[in-house]
């Protein structure tokens, strides 16, 4: 009898013992795959085990941690995150149920993320690149939400909610630039001219976007040409694929007020709205927008006024970056979808 009730109670102990054990952490990875010749990068979340995990499946909340090959007082560590306004304060609207032995996938710009002056000095070859997805605890208890991921089903109770992951860290073998093909021009003497853009312009929304365009003399002799917006145009590479916006038109005699004449190794500059330049819904959706300019003189001579003027045309050989940070509408969020 003795024996029979100390069995039962080390049933009841050993019972209480696993009712009250912890949730172990699910068997979930993070991957992360480079991508290569400016293309974009991948990440994928696998659930490795058999119970279901629910997923924060928005790729905008990733951070990439960029570790430079030599740090220095000038050349430091610098975290990419997006700024409040672009990155979810919850784990809800683009929830996904990730059964056992699936995945979901998103590719994603690192420039989209690494967008000022110091974080894209580090995006070369040799820079340490560490990926997180999901919450940073911060100060916050572990068991405190929002959660990347959190159990569901057969998982609550065994598994425990998780409020960031992390991927094995990569080394960057090539650098990670604006730069896009620019277009191509006539074969011939190198143009006195050299066009540029703004480096970078970071805007919340797809609306008044400023892009300033600056004119080069790189010659020996002053240069007059008709430097005006309506003799500009811009091709925009950007998550929708490509546009051409403006065209430059024919002045036969414009007015000699008109032309602009740069000084040798002299500049001159405009300031435009390429979201006005382009067709409704260029600049509609987030993401990084690669902006090539041209400027195109041929139809505006000065012959007719008296004016030796160069007619030609020259574009931009790098692109200005324009990273939009929110949608320009209200969206409904695209429902994910497992691999």
């Amino acid at each position: 009898m003795r024996a029979h009730v100390c069995s039962l109670v080390a049933a009841i102990v050993a019972f209480a013992t696993i009712s009250h054990a912890e949730p172990a952490a699910p068997p979930i990875t993070l991957t992360v795959t480079p991508g290569t010749a400016g293309g974009p990068w991948k990440i994928t979340v696998a659930n490795g085990g058999e119970m279901p995990m629910r997923l924060s499946a928005d790729a905008r909340l990733i951070t990439l941690v960029l570790e430079p090959q030599t740090p220095s007082k000038t050349i430091k560590t610098q975290e990419c995150t997006l700024p409040a306004d672009a990155r979810p304060a919850t784990d809800e609207g683009r929830e996904l149920v990730v059964p056992g032995k699936r995945s979901w996938s998103a590719t994603f710009d690192p420039l989209f993320y690494c967008f000022s002056a110091k974080e894209r000095a580090l995006l070369v070859p040799g820079t340490t690149v560490k990926v997180r997805f999901g919450f940073h605890p911060g100060k916050k208890p572990l068991a405190t939400g929002p959660f990347v991921l959190a159990p569901v089903g057969a998982a609550v109770g065994q598994l425990a909610p998780v409020r960031e992951l992390e991927a094995s860290p990569v080394t960057l073998s090539e650098a990670i630039t604006a730069a896009a093909p620019a277009e191509k021009t006539e074969e011939g003497s190198k143009p006195p001219l050299a066009l540029t853009a703004s480096e970078a312009v970071d805007a919340a929304r797809g609306v008044d976007i400023p892009l300033t365009i600056t004119v080069a003399n790189q010659s020996d002799r002053p240069v007059t040409t008709f430097f005006r917006t309506s003799t500009l145009a811009v091709r925009v590479m950007g998550p929708g694929g490509s546009v051409s916006c403006g065209s430059p038109r024919s002045t036969p005699e414009p007015f000699r007020e008109l032309f602009s004449t740069i000084a040798p190794k002299q500049k001159s500059s405009t300031t435009l709205n390429v979201d006005a330049l382009c067709p409704a819904g260029t600049f509609d959706d987030p993401g990084v927008y690669r902006i090539v300019p041209r400027l195109d003189t041929r139809g505006t001579s000065g012959k007719n006024v008296g004016l030796k003027t160069w007619d030609g045309e020259v574009s931009a050989t790098a692109p200005a970056v324009v990273r939009v940070r929110t949608s320009r509408h209200i969206e409904t969020p695209k429902k994910p979808q497992l691999d």
